[in-house]
């Protein structure tokens, strides 16, 4: 059997400690760094229970977008209800500690005229793509001292693009919520309420409601 190789330069000052490194080994890896990056994106859904009672005049979604109810002592249009109940949603999501979960919200919009007829009921769904950076992906700027367990340095993840679909190179969509490992580090995104009408506006305004 031959002897392993060993690599030069793993000896480390002190008293004494190494780490002998051998070909076709991967080298220790200290907890003290972080090598598990993931990004949280929002998504926005919203579903609306049928049939609607004919009274309301909606067909599409534009429709019921704006449709105007008395809310907070005033007529509101109901793009603007529903944007500022998904910024609360998501709000309360965030605030908990660690990766962000799917989160629901039922509405109940009763009309002014003819508070009479069957109201609309609407569900929110606040959804989430999730991304994980690639390990190989990762900059270490530093220098580990493996005697104090100490890094000196700067560690960043990939570049993200916060304008576009994909956060970019060196992140992989994951097909679910993964479960977080530790050390990690999470990047959570949120909509604002004029993102969120936007989106709503643009991406489901034409849907009719049959």
């Amino acid at each position: 059997m031959r002897p392993p190789i060993r690599h030069p330069g793993t000896f480390t000052e002190g008293l004494g400690r190494y780490r002998i490194l051998l070909q076709r080994e991967p080298p220790h890896i200290p907890k003290q760094l972080l090598f598990t990056t993931y990004i949280c994106r929002p998504q926005v859904g919203l579903i609306v229970d049928l049939p609607i009672a004919p009274e309301w005049k909606i067909e599409r979604l534009s429709d019921l977008f704006s449709t105007t109810t008395l809310h907070t002592s005033q007529q509101t249009a109901l793009i603007d209800i529903l944007s500022d109940a998904f910024v609360t949603g998501q709000e309360q999501c965030i605030k908990i500690n660690g990766i962000p979960d799917e989160w629901h919200c039922r509405l109940t919009i009763t009309h002014d005229v003819l508070p009479e007829i069957a109201p609309l009921l609407i569900t929110l769904a606040g959804k989430w793509r999730y991304f994980e950076a690639a390990l190989e992906a990762h900059l270490m700027d530093g220098s580990y001292s493996v005697t104090e367990e100490k890094f000196i340095g700067g560690q960043s993840a990939p570049v993200i693009d916060t304008y576009g679909p994909h956060p970019g190179e060196g992140w992989k969509e994951l097909e679910a919520k993964p479960v977080a490992k530790c050390p990690t580090m999470t990047v959570i995104f949120s909509n604002s309420a004029d993102q969120i009408k936007s989106q709503l506006q643009e991406n489901l305004g034409s849907r009719l409601l049959k």
